[in-house]
Formats: C-alpha cells, structure tokens, sequence
C-alpha cells in the first residue's frame, strides 16, 4: 500500500476494533485508567487515557483524512514537495506515532 491516507484509515480502523472487543462495560470501568510515563530522571506520572478519549481521537483523525481527500487546498507551507506528490505535512505528522507499523514508508515521514 502506498498511499498514506490509506493506509493511516487501516490503523484507525485496527485500533478502534480493538478498543470496541473490550466491550461497553469494560469501556465504561476502564475509563480512568492510567497510563504510567517513566522518564529519564526515573520519576513516574500518569496521565488519563480511557477508551473515550482514544475513540474520539480516532474519530477527529478520520475527520481530518477526510478533509484530505481529492482536491484540497492547503497553506503552501504545509504542502509536501517532491514526486509524486505526498499528502500534506499535517497528515505526515499525524501517522508519525503510527511509523513503527507494517506498510509504513519511509517517504511518509515528515521532512
């Protein structure tokens, strides 16, 4: 698969398949859970991430690959350039946290 935003719609759509298997109730009881974040000096924070937050993330990014479709215009400064053309910066930042995936490719990543 070589198109970006075809592609990103196939990990949304992974992710969200796994966050409805849990199921509505667990949904429900995980809501709050934490995620913990351990950073260099070793200190421990959490912050917040239910099924609620990442389902509506999914959902503002299939928004925004939406807007991304056939002819669009976006501010020049956002626009990749090179041959053949990619989608524009924005949609390259947005799959960045989805690089470590299969069929991600290397062009994809924001210049």
């Amino acid at each position: 698969m070589d198109d970006l935003l075809a592609w990103f719609r196939v990990q949304l759509d992974a992710d969200e398949r796994i966050i409805l298997k849990i199921g509505e109730s667990a949904i429900r009881a995980q809501a709050d859970s934490e995620l913990w974040i351990i950073d260099d000096d070793h200190s421990h924070d959490a912050i917040r991430v239910g099924a609620g937050r990442l389902l509506a993330q999914i959902n503002a990014d299939r928004k925004l690959l939406a807007l991304h479709e056939g002819q669009h215009e976006c501010p020049p400064d956002l626009r990749s350039a090179g041959w053949p053309p990619q989608p524009c910066l924005t949609v390259q930042l947005k799959a960045v946290p989805f690089a470590d995936r299969a069929g991600y490719l290397p062009e994809w990543a924001p210049q």
